[in-house]
């Protein structure tokens, strides 16, 4: 028993010592809105995305990674709503739940404008203690779960001038503590979230009267305790056909990302990390899977598509 308790509590504090709690995605341009509420209803559309990563293929319990997320606005596109649901599993450790989030976007020029988000949500958090391989499998504690739930904040901002954008956001503003001290399997024990910081820049380049875009971007992650994370890319977008891309994640990776557009309303991406780490070639590589539904015509575009209607009609 007592070996059980000290390796349930060197597992568990390995992961958040070390772990990024954020979940990790490659298609972080096609979901922005995940970690930085500002960008909820920010393009004009409304739509439904799918998300499923596997991270460290060739080890036993490494990360995966699974969302649901909507994204939508009002018809005057002043303010904009996002929600995802969420499943992150390591090993024993595995937090699920959901965010709601809501954005207004303030529109000084045609081409200059700031969104403020803000996000709630409710996070799961559960150590599988039946998954732990002990040499007493029959421990009536390894039949167990330890569940504990928390609420949180996030927040965000992103200011548009003409094609350069520039935001930051502070997902865990809370930085709730989880504490299994009450339950009988451990005591005392806790852990607690932390606090994270993550700016993104991106300039977009336009190409063929917007038809295709260019998009250099740099996204930093941060906490209070690990090493900034900077992700550094060049996103090729035709808004018809495909989108392609590749990033340098500091110190860990090389992504490539590459999508169709199947339809006007469905497309689907695939990423896949190329580990650089000193054991990349025993954790093996990370591949991500996305799939999009958009609900009609952007409301952007559509209204862009109305004010040259009326100008010509001027005419």
């Amino acid at each position: 028993m007592k070996k059980l308790v000290f390796t349930l509590a060197l597992v568990v504090t390995g992961w958040t010592a070390h772990a990024q709690q954020l979940p990790l995605v490659s298609n972080y341009l096609n979901t922005a809105h995940l970690f930085n509420p500002a960008f909820s209803g920010l393009d004009g559309k409304t739509e439904i995305t799918v998300l499923n990563r596997r991270q460290w293929t060739d080890i036993q319990g490494a990360p995966e990674t699974q969302f649901m997320a909507f994204n939508g606005n009002r018809e005057d596109l002043k303010f904009g709503y996002s929600g995802y649901a969420f499943n992150d599993v390591t090993d024993i450790v595995s937090r699920a739940g959901f965010y709601g989030s809501y954005a207004w976007h303030v529109k000084f020029t045609d081409q200059n404008s700031l969104s403020l988000g803000l996000g709630a949500g409710y996070v799961n958090n559960t150590i599988n203690v039946g998954g732990i391989r002990v040499q007493d499998d029959l421990d009536p504690v390894l039949f167990s779960a330890l569940n504990r739930a928390k609420f949180d904040l996030n927040f965000g901002f992103n200011l548009k001038f003409g094609d350069f954008s520039f935001g930051a956001a502070v997902p865990n503003i809370l930085a709730p503590k989880v504490d299994f001290s009450d339950n009988y399997v451990i005591s005392p024990f806790q852990y607690q979230y932390m606090r994270h910081y993550v700016v993104n820049t991106q300039y977009d380049v336009n190409l063929q009267k917007g038809l295709m875009t260019l998009s250099p971007f740099v996204t930093v992650r941060a906490n209070e305790v690990t090493i900034p994370q900077v992700d550094a890319g060049l996103m090729f977008n035709h808004k018809e056909y495909f989108f392609i891309g590749a990033a340098y994640r500091s110190s860990y990776a090389v992504t490539a990302n590459t999508g169709v557009h199947l339809t006007e309303n469905i497309t689907m991406g695939y990423a896949y990390d190329f580990s650089l780490n000193t054991y990349g070639f025993a954790l093996g590589n990370s591949h991500e899977f996305m799939l999009r539904y958009s609900f009609g015509e952007s409301k952007k575009d559509k209204r862009l598509e109305n004010e040259l209607k009326k100008l010509k009609d001027r005419q």
